[in-house]
């Protein structure tokens, strides 16, 4: 399968697509360059938001205001634009968050990012944020199966998507982990996994940072079963958008990369069909 160039964007490490379903715009983060866009579904680009840190990651709660994972916590943006912590203060383990997705239980599922395994992965729930998991290298992309009972993981320099058994109503809900797909002998050698989605027939699709590819994974088989190619070397992420779900945007980062294309958005229509985004759940 093949994608073309939807916005013309030199993003210095692009990342998060997704689309809100409440102002049924589209949203991704520059993470280098501190700040988020968003645009409409044609491709214009809409708003700039620039930052006080990296940002990794976004969610959407559910009466419109922003959760944003930087480096020194998560942040709530309201309409006003004000940013203030939406946890009490904490040591975040690892440089920065990373990559981040709600759940059906409308809980913030995060992780971050650090050499030596000193990254973790976090859930913000109601306002609390805890600890989940660590020994974390980069935690990057996560999707839940079409029932909610598991869910799918990357941590980029293991070269594989993990499973978990899922329960959001345990303390952890995170168990029996284990491998669903090995990219080992898949991907280049200097190639990783990345951002992640699925689509509603429970196929995987991963972008592969440093392989100019997103594979579409069958995620009960542990089987890559189709690719899209895309013309430049790091595809970061990739989000099902649109009010049918139907086209795939892919982004892509510039840093470190001399193709002019590079840090640009694709899309794809690839003949299946995503989920509507969960919303974050604030709480009392």
């Amino acid at each position: 399968m093949k994608c073309s160039k939807f916005i013309n964007l030199n993003l210095t490490v692009g990342e998060n697509p997704l689309y809100n379903p409440l102002d049924k715009n589209l949203y991704f983060v520059d993470i280098r360059g501190k700040c988020f866009y968003s645009a409409d579904v044609k491709g214009k680009v809409l708003k700039k938001v620039d930052l006080p840190e990296q940002i990794g990651c976004m969610a959407i709660c559910e009466d419109g205001d922003f959760l944003l994972g930087m480096e020194t916590g998560v942040y709530l943006l309201d309409k006003k634009g004000d940013i203030k912590l939406s946890h009490a203060p904490q040591k975040i383990l690892g440089r920065r968050f990373n990559d981040g997705k709600v759940g059906k239980d409308g809980a913030y599922y995060l992780g971050t990012t650090d050499a030596n395994s000193k990254g973790a992965f976090y859930r913000l729930k109601k306002g609390k944020l805890t600890k989940l998991l660590d020994g974390v290298n980069c935690s990057n992309g996560l999707d839940w199966s079409l029932d909610g009972r598991k869910m799918y993981y990357v941590d980029s320099p293991l070269k594989k998507v993990d499973v978990f058994d899922f329960d959001g109503s345990l303390e952890n809900p995170l168990s029996n982990r284990r491998t669903c797909c090995d990219l080992k002998d898949i991907i280049p050698e200097n190639a990783v996994p990345d951002g992640m989605c699925i689509d509603q027939e429970g196929n995987l699709w991963v972008a592969i940072w440093k392989g100019g590819k997103v594979l579409k994974i069958d995620a009960e088989k542990s089987l890559v079963v189709d690719q899209i190619d895309v013309e430049v070397n790091k595809p970061s992420s990739c989000a099902f958008v649109g009010e049918g779900y139907d086209k795939l945007l892919i982004t892509s980062a510039s840093f470190n990369e001399q193709d002019e294309n590079a840090g640009s958005l694709y899309i794809a229509d690839v003949k299946a069909k995503g989920l509507k985004i969960n919303l974050y759940k604030k709480g009392e």
